[in-house]
């Protein structure tokens, strides 16, 4: 950051603030509990100007942001809508990507609190038409809740699922072309595990509770009531105050991809109106006089679903909350082409802030506004005393050892996690120290259940018994018990292959070299240099396929993915046949015969390695759409 923007920030009174709310305490130390704060806040000239700052920093083209409370909003606009083009304005809309599912949720809220819709029917029952394949669909069914908290077992969605070629269709077919989302990979209600394909399935159970599209019920409920000029997608064309999506240095336009599933991140709306909605759930759906939502409707977005979800950070429903500083906030983030949007509100301390970019790649811009503005709605307040821990909760000398990823995760992401993401876990100084690449936690039990970080208000981790054994979940991971003898071998499989790999690539110039200089003159002595230089091409086309599992043939709905399960097992093969190919290419007089034993040596030592992680095939089946 400039030396001009650290000055500005620390003239108002910020820069203190964020580190109070972002720094964990030092055992020993004051609490912020114990600190009374009165620094004062910046006026609006002053905030305005540190956003400008900011924005030219990051080459970021516009903003919009806003500090709000029940009763009041600050609206603060930097920047041009495109470069050159005309400023941003608190009217300027934006398309605020998965901050969309804020409404979604506040819509849903009003239909169950009203009776039009139920939180706990069953999706099977209720839209037998949505293609969903759920294997526990006998004993744990899918339920609306579910879908809106991400905790419904959803498959991973793609990039061609959510970016549609023929806009305007029907939201249904855009949610029935996400069929490999509708392939739950957990069991409903176990895990949560984020999807736009769930809040887009509450939409559609929306529209069949209201009577009417989705959209339509959005301008009913909030667009009308509360003067809005906000829309879902720009089926009516873009207007001459909507901003312009940019990425890249310097920033560039980029277009406005239209969606298959509009009610998950195709909302255009301005910094004032979205601060209207925060205003909105800050003072209990209430505006002035007019009850717009029930109050029941917003208590039921802010909770919990499940005692798992009141981990901390967590989803609600359409909401998420984290903790900053001792404070809680209930948060939605958005991103999409283009553009980035973050919204917050602290129902503690009564006030909310949001911003809105746009310019896809400005994450640090995006950060250092929050920030900014966090700092500004904290300043005047004293962060809680930290809850005590139960006295007894969880055992932590039972959860010391190894853990391995079984995260959700798309393939092939899915089956080398299950090779190399690894975690250990030992008591250290009475607390539980788990050890990852570059990061170390100290974790203290908080509950009979629920653990939290060394220095944090709320429990983050939680620790749950399932059929398949001990889960220890926590900072949107799950992590499962597995022997030391499982981490070696799987680490020496991991450290064979890249070996070969990397020997590989280091004489493939040498045998390139050597057959341009044989000149095809001996095709029995050229085969051996050729051998290591096929498997070689072999590895890498194998691997382009099996990143690129996207094709239309493999795409189409109830085809089976056997051709992915071939790809998967031959691509590891062909990596330890790498080794013992270029060695026997270096040594190119060696005849037919001695690559034979390299070859088996290969497949022998890559199936017992399978054998010594426990036959984890399963990873394979994951790939089978």
């Amino acid at each position: 950051m400039p030396e001009r923007i650290r000055q500005r920030i620390k003239s108002i009174g910020v820069a203190a603030t964020v580190i109070v709310a972002l720094a964990a305490p030092v055992p020993g130390a004051a609490t912020p509990a114990d600190i009374p704060d009165t620094r004062p806040r910046a006026d609006d000239a002053q905030l305005r100007q540190a956003l400008q700052e900011i924005r030219l920093q990051h080459a970021v083209p516009g903003m919009a942001a806003a500090v709000f409370d029940a009763e009041d909003t600050r609206v603060f606009a930097v920047g041009e809508l495109e470069p050159g083009g005309n400023p941003v304005t608190p009217e300027s809309r934006f398309r605020v990507g998965q901050v969309s599912l804020l409404f979604n949720g506040l819509l849903a809220a009003a239909l169950v609190t009203d009776g039009s819709m139920s939180a706990d029917g069953e999706l099977r029952r209720l839209a037998p038409e949505v293609d969903m394949h759920n294997p526990w669909s006998d004993e744990r069914p899918v339920r609306i809740e579910d879908l809106l908290a991400h905790r419904a077992g959803l498959g991973v969605t793609r990039f061609r699922d959510v970016y549609a070629d023929t806009p305007g269709q029907p939201l249904l077919v855009g949610i029935n072309r996400a069929f490999r989302a509708l392939r739950l990979i957990n069991r409903p209600g176990d895990v949560e595990h984020y999807s736009v394909v769930g809040p887009a399935i509450v939409a559609y159970m929306a529209e069949k509770a209201a009577g009417m599209p989705y959209e339509d019920a959005l301008q009913r409920l909030l667009f009308m009531p509360l003067e809005m000029e906000a829309t879902l997608g720009r089926v009516d064309g873009p207007r001459s105050f909507d901003s312009v999506g940019h990425s890249g240095r310097p920033a560039l336009r980029v277009a406005d991809l239209p969606l298959n599933l509009p009610p998950a991140g195709d909302l255009w709306i301005s910094a004032k109106d979205l601060a209207q909605v925060g205003r909105l759930l800050l003072d209990r759906g209430r505006r002035g006089d007019q009850q717009v939502v029930a109050e029941a409707a917003v208590d039921w977005m802010e909770a919990a679903v499940s005692d798992t979800a009141l981990q901390v950070p967590g989803k609600r429903r359409g909401l998420a909350v984290e903790e900053h500083g001792g404070f809680l906030f209930h948060t939605q983030t958005g991103a999409m082409q283009g553009f980035l949007a973050r919204f917050a509100y602290s129902r503690e301390l009564g006030k909310g802030y949001l911003v809105l970019l746009n310019h896809g790649g400005g994450t640090a811009a995006l950060a250092d506004a929050e920030a900014l503005l966090r700092g500004q709605i904290v300043a005047d307040a004293v962060a809680p005393a930290v809850p005590v821990a139960a006295s007894e909760g969880v055992d932590l000398d039972a959860l010391a050892g190894w853990y391995r990823n079984v995260s959700p995760e798309p393939a092939p992401r899915a089956f080398f996690q299950s090779w190399s993401s690894f975690m250990n876990a030992t008591r250290c100084d009475g607390h539980l120290c788990v050890a990852r690449p570059f990061r170390q936690t100290r974790l203290e039990s908080f509950d009979g259940t629920r653990l939290r970080e060394e220095g944090r208000w709320y429990p983050g981790w939680h620790v749950r018994a399932t059929a398949a054994g001990l889960l220890l979940e926590g900072r949107g991971a799950a992590w499962q018990p597995v022997s030391g003898w499982q981490v070696l071998a799987r680490g020496m499989l991991v450290l064979i292959v890249f070996g070969g790999i990397l020997a590989a690539s280091v004489l493939l110039p040498y045998w390139t070299w050597s057959i341009l200089r044989w000149r095809l003159r001996n095709y029995h002595a050229l085969v051996p240099r050729l051998l290591p230089l096929s498997a070689i091409a072999a590895l890498v086309v194998f691997q382009v396929l099996l990143f690129s599992v996207d094709y239309p043939e493999l795409g189409r709905a109830g085809t089976p993915g056997i051709t992915i399960l071939v790809f998967s097992i031959l691509a590891p093969v062909l990596a330890f046949f790498a080794l013992p190919a270029a060695l026997a290419g270096f040594a190119w007089k060696l005849p037919w015969r001695a690559l034979i034993a390299p070859l088996y040596l290969s497949v022998v030592a890559w199936i017992v390695a399978i054998a010594l992680a426990q036959h984890d095939l399963v990873a394979f089946r994951t790939w089978v759409y």
